[in-house]
């Protein structure tokens, strides 16, 4: 990356630097391919283990897609909207549950007090 003096600090200019730094988050990008979510610990696309996933749905139209990785075992997510659950894993099994909700919005909220 190009430095505008040779003192310290280092010294670059700003559109060096947001162009140093498209160039390096365009290289690290994976896509993940149709019926495969990425996995954090193999830091790849992964198809779900038993080609079975969990979507839990929340009150916007959008929920959270949870599966397991059939390489390494770790929990994968991912958010979705549920009309776009086919093109994401198509000939996965994909189980619809509804969301827990949050304590404020329960009629009757939890509380455990002495």
């Amino acid at each position: 990356m190009p430095t505008l003096d040779s003192g310290r600090p280092l010294l670059i200019q700003g559109r060096d630097l947001r162009t140093f730094l498209q160039a390096r988050r365009a290289q690290a990008k994976r896509p993940c391919p149709p019926g495969a979510i990425y996995c954090f610990r193999c830091k790849e696309p992964r198809v779900p283990a038993d080609a079975r996933a969990v979507f839990e749905a929340s009150a916007t139209k959008a929920g959270t897609l949870k599966a397991i990785c059939a390489t390494c075992g770790a929990r994968m997510f991912r958010r979705a909207r549920e009309a776009t659950l086919p093109d994401i894993l198509p000939g996965v099994a994909i189980q619809i549950m509804e969301a827990e909700r949050h304590i404020e919005e329960r009629p009757t909220p939890f509380m455990i007090c002495d």
